[in-house]
């Protein structure tokens, strides 16, 4: 059957087009429609490996996917066009955190958080290693039949291991982790 709202990853050259003067070295004329010309929100995916690379991740989010197939096009090559609105990984995902603008729906349990440049860093108190942090504004996964959860962090000691999941009870969302001070990079699922 035919899938709807769907995300789908494509693998886009930029490093190519910017040197070819063809895209802005920061990716903001970049849009993607489906084939009646409707813009599609999407997101790049900074750091892995981010714009201008030969291996940029590009994540967009289609309405729907005929099991025929369909078309999704790209257009690029404005020079004066500001960043798109639809650029934007909240749109894309079920749940969308890249820490770049966090807010309040955090609350952390036996532990600490801080957010700095785009991570937010889990500090354990001294009563526990266990420590949970979550997060529950997020949309819902009810009548989902599955999805797929993609997150990056790294462990800022390495005395300990560290245990990063991610939870989906009655429509809670969140991050837990076991050991010491861990940083989170990232999650969309």
């Amino acid at each position: 059957s035919d899938l709807t709202d769907f995300q789908i990853s494509l693998t886009i050259d930029t490093a190519a087009l910017i040197t070819d003067g063809k895209l802005q070295s920061n990716c903001a004329d970049l849009r993607f429609t489906d084939h009646k010309g409707r813009l599609l929100p999407f997101w790049i995916q900074e750091n892995s490996p981010g714009c201008n690379n030969s291996a940029t991740k590009v994540w967009i989010k289609v309405p729907s996917i005929p099991k025929t197939g369909g078309s999704i096009f790209v257009y690029y090559g404005n020079g004066n066009a500001a960043s798109a609105p639809d650029h934007n990984g909240e749109q894309v995902f079920l749940m969308f955190e890249d820490f770049s603008n966090p807010d309040s729906t955090w609350t952390s349990y036996g532990g600490n958080h801080t957010f700095s440049n785009g991570e937010m860093t889990f500090t354990p108190d001294s009563s526990s290693n266990w420590n949970h942090t979550a997060t529950s504004n997020q949309d819902s996964v009810t009548g989902q039949d599955s999805y797929v959860v993609e997150q990056r962090y790294k462990s800022a000691s390495v005395t300990s291991g560290n245990v990063f999941r991610f939870i989906d009870d009655n429509n809670w969302w969140g991050v837990e982790y076991y050991g010491n001070t861990l940083k989170a990079r990232g999650i969309i699922a």
